[in-house]
């Protein structure tokens, strides 16, 4: 979304610090300031380029940085999902296919063996409410000036499936329910494979109202937030 003409990014994004080759170099540096921990995505595109088809030595390349963290006595929290999907994924419907849940479990499952002990803690999904947060509060529509626009722009570069291009977690369905279900299942891919604690972040993020608005108040506090908190109780 990035790419396409007239998006509504400012500006696309480039090569950035390299991570991806000097996380040893990082690691290090964060171990020696004091830092007991790091929290990393690991990345769906990469391990599954093209669907069905999981890259080894990307896996191996997560795995590497983990143990990394581990040999410098920096401990884990690995990320399964920070928003991110590959094309493939975004071009057959996204999150919005009961079918992705399958996907998206199968994916963590592989990760999740491969990479075994070397994880700490893990979160499944990051934030799952986030796009409901920003619709809610409006944030999204005041400075991009058309969110809903951007998929069928970034679809223009991507022609398949005409329409279904959904890329992050952008739907407008039963979100908790959705996402709940493939927080629980996820959570037993990783349970499978590891003891470590497990679960999803939310973004809590308040709400404060004007004179008059309290009732507005309560009912974007509930959508954004208290569904989401409800629906934790139950995994």
């Amino acid at each position: 979304m990035e790419q396409v003409k007239d998006s509504f990014f400012g500006e696309s994004s480039h090569d950035a610090a390299d991570y991806c080759h000097r996380f040893a170099e990082d690691i290090q540096t964060l171990a020696e300031l004091g830092l007991e921990s790091l929290r990393f995505s690991i990345e769906l595109s990469r391990i599954e380029p093209d669907e069905g088809r999981i890259s080894c030595a990307e896996l191996k390349h997560f795995r590497r940085r983990a143990a990394t963290c581990h040999d410098a006595g920096v401990a884990t929290t690995v990320t399964f999902n920070h928003r991110t999907t590959p094309i493939w994924f975004a071009a057959n419907g996204g999150w919005i296919e009961e079918a992705s849940v399958d996907k998206f479990v199968h994916f963590v499952d592989e990760a999740a063996n491969f990479l075994n002990v070397e994880i700490d803690w893990a979160i499944t999904l990051n934030e799952p409410n986030v796009t409901m947060v920003a619709t809610q509060g409006n944030s999204i529509a005041r400075t991009t000036g058309g969110i809903s626009l951007a998929p069928d722009r970034a679809a223009r570069r991507h022609p398949v499936n005409p329409g279904r291009f959904r890329p992050m977690m952008m739907w407008s369905g039963d979100q908790p329910q959705r996402y709940s279900v493939t927080d629980i299942r996820a959570k037993e891919a990783i349970k499978s494979h590891s003891e470590c604690p497990v679960g999803w972040s939310l973004l809590c993020e308040d709400f404060q109202h004007v004179l008059g608005g309290e009732e507005y108040e309560a009912i974007l506090r509930q959508r954004a937030l208290g569904d989401w908190l409800e629906v934790s109780r139950e995994g």
